[in-house]
């Protein structure tokens, strides 16, 4: 329920929406009583149109001029409708109500009463009173603590008239205890106590709404809402749905009851954040979604560095509210905040561009911000944290650092931030990264663990794990962890990419087509699906549609030079070698002046035509995207090694890039396989690369047909481990390396087979070309 709270000599009841003055009242609809809370919630401060309708009419389009007519009516019954001063019109910006709101309790006409007496205590009972009220208000922020303790230090006198500094100081806090009191009885008094409390209540966590157009409240917005949800799903007794659900549904929906609906929670949590001058001011409400009614509203105001501890005290408030006896139940703790205004608005600013990572810039502008907060202080785990797992995924997104300097850098971070705190959550993902990348599966599933069981089912862990099942080739319990997570955070864009990761790897290239899908309709801007779904489309001999793909995808963002390069290579594929000059042109530039932009720039002289070999090996040893995620570039550095005679220095070669372990201590699975097998082809000639699995593996990692033709493979026994076999192998992919290939060694069947992605490969050039 609302508070009420007075204007001038006007009585609000926004639970009646009713405006009473001198006995009179008025009814205003609902939507106008939405707007005046609005208003009233930044009294003397424009709120613009834009808001005011997203507050009254939420997603739903309507015209100018219905809020035009709420306006009218507002100042009709505030008596404003000729002077037009208590709401004020701002030109091209919006409304501002000129007048302070004045909160109303039942407890305001006593306390005045009580003041004369409480004027005449002693000292002694000034000191008792301030002890009280520390107490009470311990876990408020410390600017209101400072303020009583200032209070302490007050000479006090025995005088009545007029009342010493020391004493008023007493009534004033004796009025904030007896006004505590009075609404807490309050509170208990509108709980039904017939009403049985669940063992489970669900909530949901709204992205705030940023008052104004500065740059630090949309950041905030969007974090705070993260870890208000965070602090509320550590707790049992509630289920709360993750950040990218609640958020896709927030824009998918109009009302409260449809987005709890689509969300299946019983409550939600909305607000707005604006700042003011050197603090902001945050407003939370807690909507019971079924009734469409609010029953709880507060609004905050401090430092960007109180805002951690405000968003502790809200979660409090609300598990207190929903199930009082939440206080009893374990909730995870949560690391403490920096005390530095700059470096938790650096931290804010980086975690905003890690959850909205779509474009290429994402990396860049989150690095950039963390560094900013461990400069600011040093201390700071969360900081840490973060910047070791964006160091940890330093390849998977694109290729912004080179391994060994990534690795190092993600090392540093991950050992400052559990220095500072052994539980922290994204210094524990990075760490899992880096040893399922390394094949130290113990020590990833150790930090996964330590996750899972201090916050339950942490979608990101789940996926996490996800991938070290898939790492070590245990794809069934991979794929149920991949389902896991999607249970857990059904409208994450990256859980469903990672879902239709695990399905590519199985071959099930179908469902994971659906997947990438899945992940488009829910974020329509997040470039990785579009990615992954032309990879899905290219191994499924889709090529023209895995074009539309990418063209979809660098419409979106063109800075990404894998997804640049990876278009070029769709074209080189389809035997457009023009066409795909231009993207590796267009590469080759976002890489600027080096060694990498030599070679794009170069690509059809090194890589399509063959060209000067002993260049285009050495600009391919120190490539950064030679062998990535998305697409690989070993068959091209095998060919060009074994054209001159040179296989035992491409071995070296790729010992010297990859590592001695890599080769020969790491089983071989879906991140190595390309690495593995160009080494056998180079070391043993025509390799036997069953060798490279496991007998019970077979089905399931396979490699290029490529591989066996460049080792000039005269018999059929390699073909079972490439793609999808012989028999239904529809695309023969990265042909273009070995142009001069004939199928004459191998038996009809595979002849059959070659011939029919010749002509495939033919029709959807054409198909390309007609549609151009």
């Amino acid at each position: 329920m609302y508070e009420k709270f007075k204007i001038n000599h006007f009585s609000i009841d926004p639970d009646d929406n009713t405006v009473t003055c001198d006995g009179d009242k008025r009814h205003v609809e609902p939507k106008a009583m939405q707007v005046l809370l609005a208003l009233s919630e930044f009294a003397e401060k424009t709120v613009s149109r834009q808001y005011l309708l997203e507050t009254a009419w939420g997603n739903r389009v309507v015209v100018d001029e219905a809020l035009t007519r709420i306006i009218s009516q507002l100042r009709n019954v505030l008596d404003d409708s000729k002077s037009r001063t208590l709401i004020q019109t701002v030109p091209k910006k919006g409304y501002r109500l000129n007048a302070p709101v004045i909160p109303v309790t039942d407890a305001v006409e006593d306390a005045g009463t009580a003041a004369t007496h409480i004027d005449a205590t002693s000292q002694a009972d000034d000191t008792q009173t301030t002890a009280q009220v520390e107490a009470l208000h311990a876990d408020e922020p410390s600017q209101q603590m400072a303020e009583h303790r200032a209070g302490d230090a007050q000479p006090v006198s025995g005088e009545t008239a007029p009342a010493p500094r020391g004493s008023r100081k007493s009534i004033i806090m004796l009025i904030e205890v007896l006004c505590v009191i009075v609404l807490i009885m309050l509170w208990f008094s509108t709980k039904d106590p017939d009403r049985a409390t669940p063992q489970t209540q669900s909530v949901a966590v709204l992205p705030l709404k940023p008052i104004g157009d500065s740059q630090q409240t949309i950041y905030l917005a969007q974090g705070l809402s993260e870890e208000l949800q965070g602090a509320l799903s550590g707790s049992e007794g509630l289920r709360v749905p993750s950040r990218y659900s609640t958020f896709a549904q927030a824009d998918n929906y109009d009302t409260p009851s449809d987005i709890a609906r689509a969300l299946e929670v019983e409550y939600l949590i909305e607000g707005s954040i604006a700042k003011q001058a050197d603090a902001f001011k945050v407003v939370y409400r807690l909507i019971d979604a079924g009734l469409d009614k609010t029953l709880w509203s507060h609004s905050y105001e401090g430092e960007a560095v109180a805002l951690p501890q405000i968003t502790q005290n809200v979660a409090e408030q609300v598990k207190q509210y929903l199930q009082p006896d939440l206080s009893t139940l374990p909730t995870a703790s949560e690391p403490a905040n920096s005390t530095s205004v700059a470096a938790y608005q650096a931290y804010m600013r980086g975690k905003y561009w890690l959850m909205n990572g779509k474009t290429s810039e994402w990396f860049m502008q989150a690095s950039a911000a963390f560094n900013q907060a461990i400069e600011a202080d040093p201390d700071y785990a969360q900081a840490y944290g973060s910047l070791a797992y964006i160091y940890a995924r330093y390849n998977f997104h694109d290729a912004y650092l080179q391994p060994d300097d990534a690795i190092e850098k993600a090392r540093w971070a991950i050992n400052k931030a559990l220095a500072l705190d052994p539980d922290e959550r994204n210094a524990l993902f990075a760490t899992a990264i880096l040893s399922t990348a390394g094949q130290a599966f113990k020590e990833a599933e150790s930090s996964l663990d330590k996750v899972l069981n201090k916050h339950g089912e942490d979608s990101t862990a789940l996926y996490l794990y996800s991938e070290l099942r898939l790492a070590q080739n245990q794809y069934d319990k991979a794929l149920n962890l991949a389902l896991k997570a999607k249970q857990v955070d059904p409208l994450s864009p990256w859980i469903n990419v990672n879902l239709a990761i695990v399905y590519f790897h199985r071959g099930e290239y179908s469902l994971a087509l659906e997947a990438s899908n899945s992940a488009i309709n829910v974020d329509k801007s997040y470039t990785w699906a579009y990615v992954w779904k032309a990879k899905v489309l290219f191994e499924s001999g889709r090529l023209d549609e895995a074009v539309q793909s990418m063209t979809a995808c660098l419409e979106i963002d063109d800075g990404s030079p894998v997804n640049t390069a990876f278009t070029g290579i769709l074209f080189l594929e389809l035997d457009m070698p023009d066409k795909a000059d231009s993207y590796f042109r267009q590469t080759a530039a976002l890489f600027g002046d080096s060694t990498d932009a030599r070679f794009w720039k170069s690509f059809l002289r090194f890589g399509y035509r063959h060209k000067d070999p002993e260049i285009a090996r050495q600009l391919l040893s120190d490539l950064r995207l030679l062998d990535n995620r998305i697409f690989t570039l070993m068959p091209l550095f095998t060919a060009l090694y074994l054209k001159d005679g040179l296989s035992d220095e491409g071995a070296e070669q790729i010992v010297s890039r990859f590592g001695e372990s890599a080769i020969n201590e790491q089983q071989p699975n879906h991140l190595n396989k390309e690495i593995l097998a160009a080494y056998t082809v180079l070391t043993k000639g025509e390799a036997d690369f069953s060798s490279l699995y496991p007998e019970d593996k077979k089905s399931k990692l396979q490699i290029p047909v490529i591989y066996p033709l460049l080792a000039g493979t005269k018999q059929d026994v390699a073909m079972p481990f490439t793609t999808r076999g012989a028999d239904d192998l529809n695309w023969w992919p990265y042909m273009w390396v070995a142009q001069d290939f004939t199928a004459r060694q191998f038996s009809e069947q595979i002849k059959k087979s070659y011939q029919q992605f010749i002509l495939l490969r033919k029709e959807q050039r054409e198909q390309i070309e007609t549609s151009r």
